[in-house]
């Protein structure tokens, strides 16, 4: 564990930043922009030949990875799927009253499918990659009203002990 120099692990540079080195077969040499922790288990998943976890909410960062057009549309067609699967289930855990995922979702994850099919492999990605953004963004929607929706009632208990400890103090 590396402590910084204030004692424990803050927020300097060398604790937060980390370099990712990647070598093997499959992987395109190089030099990248910053990768997040996320993006790490569905990249390697790939390289694996491997379905992403069930629960990953990164990116595949295809600019690392050696793979031809029909295998980047197929990955990234499934990593689709994945997310709006991930999405259903998060959505129904975090906020069971919450409506049904949006048919525009289903349906753009059906097109990409039928794009894919129709040999459109360029097309099936992009349609893919905006799926699994748009299943990303429901899940923070869902996830930032259900925190505010909880944050009312925790400031109605706050308020009142906040007002009887600063009367006792005041005495």
């Amino acid at each position: 564990v590396h402590i910084g120099e204030v004692g424990f692990a803050a927020s300097e540079a060398d604790v937060i930043w980390q370099p990712l080195v990647m070598v093997g077969n499959g992987v395109v040499p190089g030099s990248y922009s910053d990768v997040r922790q996320t993006d790490i288990a569905p990249t390697l998943s790939t390289l694996l030949g491997l379905a992403s976890p069930a629960a990953a909410r990164g990116r595949i960062l295809f600019e690392m990875v050696r793979l031809n057009q029909q295998e980047q549309a197929v990955t990234q067609v499934r990593l689709a799927q994945q997310r709006v699967d991930l999405a259903a289930a998060y959505i129904d855990q975090i906020q069971p009253s919450a409506m049904p995922l949006p048919e525009s979702l289903l349906n753009d994850l059906a097109q990409a499918g039928d794009t894919f099919d129709q040999n459109n492999l360029g097309g099936a990605f992009q349609l893919a990659r905006l799926t699994q953004q748009q299943a990303d963004r429901l899940m923070e929607t869902v996830r930032h009203s259900r925190l505010r929706a909880e944050q009312w009632p925790r400031l109605l208990l706050v308020l009142p002990a906040m007002f009887i400890w600063m009367a006792v103090l005041w005495r």
